[in-house]
């Protein structure tokens, strides 16, 4: 989920980079192109929630992902 200022036009595809807070097998961002499914407005005033499904991923974007997945639940 995305919180945003701006709405987000469901249907719309979106190059997205998502900044780590650390490095996970030598990457400190994964970059993916997101289809915008949905788009809500938050509690927050001004502010929108938006839901994305991941449509192109690299195949070291997906270890990153695996390899904060197994962090996460052994934390």
């Amino acid at each position: 989920m995305l919180l945003s200022e701006e709405p987000v036009i469901t249907g719309s595809v979106y190059q997205l980079d998502l900044l780590l807070t650390s490095q996970v097998n030598d990457s400190s961002k994964i970059s993916f192109g997101a289809e915008a499914v949905w788009c809500t407005e938050a509690s927050q005033p001004d502010s929108f929630w938006s839901g994305f499904h991941i449509i192109d991923i690299g195949s070291d974007e997906v270890l990153v992902i695996d390899e904060l997945t197994l962090k996460w639940h052994a934390d």
